[in-house]
């Protein structure tokens, strides 16, 4: 009887720091949303998800074009500080690259790409946690 409660109280003792480690863990999961306007008029608003090591596609067809929406996500290789990660974005209208964003950022942190004129043309890319 003592032997059992003894390796239940040591189970959960190493358990409970275990538990605690993964609650203070920084995301693994990311929303990454795409927003792009042309004359003042919004042509495209998307978004999708990605797990870091991951990559995520989107094909969206509209009146008169087809876009596709790529992104990776992944740790910053080379220094061994697995606490940076590089996102990469293509955007593809009709077969034709119209972005290609690279962003480093900080894990649980939030990264944004502008290109363009606000209530123009501008093609506006965040990638952030999911919370």
């Amino acid at each position: 009887m003592i032997r059992t409660l003894a390796a239940l109280a040591l189970t959960a003792a190493l358990l409970s720091p275990a538990a605690a480690l993964a609650q203070d863990a920084a995301p693994q999961r990311y929303v990454v949303e795409l927003q792009l306007v042309e004359a003042g008029e919004q042509v495209v608003l998307a978004s999708t998800f990605v797990t870091v090591g991951g990559s995520a596609n989107l094909t969206m067809n509209g009146d008169q074009d087809q876009f596709e929406f790529n992104t990776n996500l992944y740790t910053q290789q080379g220094d061994g500080a697995d606490d940076r990660l590089v996102t990469e974005v293509n955007l593809v209208r009709n077969g034709e690259e119209i972005a290609a964003p690279s962003m480093m950022m900080k894990r649980g942190g939030t990264a944004r790409y502008e290109a363009g004129t606000e209530g123009a043309d501008m093609i506006r890319v965040t990638v952030k946690p999911v919370s």
